[in-house]
């Protein structure tokens, strides 16, 4: 089942990528190298080195006839193809991941800047596992949540070249849905070899700035439903497994093409609170 969800978001984000990119030349292909750390976030972390993560990466640019894009530049779409080893290949082990991505850049002359992110799913072939692998209370999943996010200075070589170099975070979580769940991040430097992707400046005959909307308020509801493991997220052997229940209620209201105003209020229920707590 995870490999079929994982090849219907791959084929989604490519059909959309191609969909806003209409002109040959608009692809924008890369590949990275990360090496950082796996930060220590609790006690319990197994033993290890280096962190090391490559990525193959297939952005397109949008060229859709969106006000914004002529306003602000064109971003790219796509997706990343991410394998991370997180530096004990006998615990921790690795992960393989498709992450959709979208990318900004902004032309500094001959360099520009970069951010780029995504959130996307990922295999961890050394997940937790009560008699083969009960070390491992950082991943306690074969399949979890897999998001990066990324920036630095990226230097032309030549008109279909470039190179860059900048800082780069990776998490890896299960949203809790499964114990243990102490979760992974990864933070180090990143190398990316870059061909394609022109950049496209703002439009100038083409802006919004004198035009006024009216402020029109929605509402907007979120439900979400997990699992929790009393009195944390580390051992879950011996230990309740108890459900919890949020919901959020909010107004909101669109100020500008890229910028929302919302509030609201949210509600979180522990089904086992009072019995626990």
């Amino acid at each position: 089942m995870g490999k079929i969800q994982c090849t219907l978001l791959l084929l989604f984000v490519l059909g959309v990528g191609r969909h806003y990119s209409q002109s040959p030349g608009s692809f924008a292909g890369g590949i990275s190298l990360t090496a950082g750390d796996l930060i220590r976030i609790h006690g319990e972390y197994p033993s290890n080195g280096w962190s090391v993560a490559g990525e193959l990466q297939l952005l397109w640019q949008c060229n859709a006839d969106k006000r914004w894009m002529s306003e602000r530049g064109r971003p790219f779409l796509g997706v990343n193809c991410i394998m991370v080893d997180f530096g004990n290949a006998d615990v921790l082990g690795r992960t393989f991941a498709l992450v959709p991505q979208v990318m900004r850049r902004w032309s500094l002359g001959t360099s520009y800047f970069f951010i780029r992110g995504g959130l996307g799913i990922g295999y961890f072939n050394k997940s937790y596992d009560k008699n083969d692998n009960p070390d491992n209370l950082v991943f306690g999943s074969r399949f979890a949540n897999v998001s990066n996010l990324g920036l630095g200075l990226g230097c032309r070589i030549g008109k279909q070249h470039s190179l860059e170099i900048g800082g780069a975070v990776i998490h890896a979580s299960n949203a809790h849905v499964r114990v243990p769940n102490i979760g992974g991040n990864v933070v180090g430097l990143q190398a990316t070899w870059r061909s394609g992707g022109e950049i496209k400046p703002p439009d100038p005959t083409k802006t919004s700035a004198d035009k006024k909307e009216d402020l029109h308020w929605y509402p907007a509801f979120q439900f979400g439903y997990g699992l929790h493991s009393f009195p944390g997220t580390v051992r879950p052997i011996g230990g309740p497994l108890y459900s919890t229940i949020g919901a959020t209620l909010w107004m909101t209201t669109r100020r500008s093409t890229l910028a929302d105003w919302s509030a609201g209020v949210h509600y979180h229920y522990y089904s086992a609170y009072e019995q626990y707590a």
